[in-house]
């Protein structure tokens, strides 16, 4: 069985998990728990492990619903490799200002966050590093971008 590509979240999830000797059904019980309780006042300021483990739970919880409970499973089971993560570069708040990348004629131009046909607007780290260093102050993660508009 060839390992599965998973987000870095899932990642350290799988591997904390395991550290602490979960099993696959007390990971996925975990995650579940977690998502179904009402955060506490100082929810995003604990820094404690366990708080940052609980976070790290409702993120995976998240993705796992999204249609990856196998994919998660055959992590645990198989092994894993960690996606490279990908970036929007995002000049301001508006819709049509993300960077894009016409793959056959190479120009960059600011529009839309959707990819289609030749149009690239996912981006690795080293891409947009590659495109101008400059741009690497307005990258941000795919996942919160598209959160938005959940």
């Amino acid at each position: 069985m060839d390992k599965q590509v998973v987000p870095e979240v899932v990642a350290d999830y799988i591997s904390e998990g395991k550290d602490s000797r979960y099993t696959l059904y007390g990971a996925f019980t975990f995650m579940a728990q977690c998502n179904k309780e009402v955060p506490s006042p100082d929810y995003y300021t604990d820094v404690s492990e366990t708080a940052l483990f609980k976070r790290k739970a409702v993120k995976v919880h998240k993705w796992v619903v999204d249609g990856h409970q196998n994919k998660f499973a055959l992590a645990w089971i198989y092994g894993y490799k960690v996606r490279e993560q990908l970036y929007y570069v995002r000049f301001t708040g508006n819709n049509g200002d993300f960077l894009n990348l016409n793959t056959e004629t190479g120009k960059v131009f600011t529009g839309g966050h959707q990819e289609i046909y030749e149009y690239k607007a996912q981006f690795t780290m080293p891409e947009i590093i590659a495109i101008d260093p400059r741009y690497k102050a307005f990258a941000v993660k795919v996942e919160e971008v598209d959160n938005e508009n959940d």
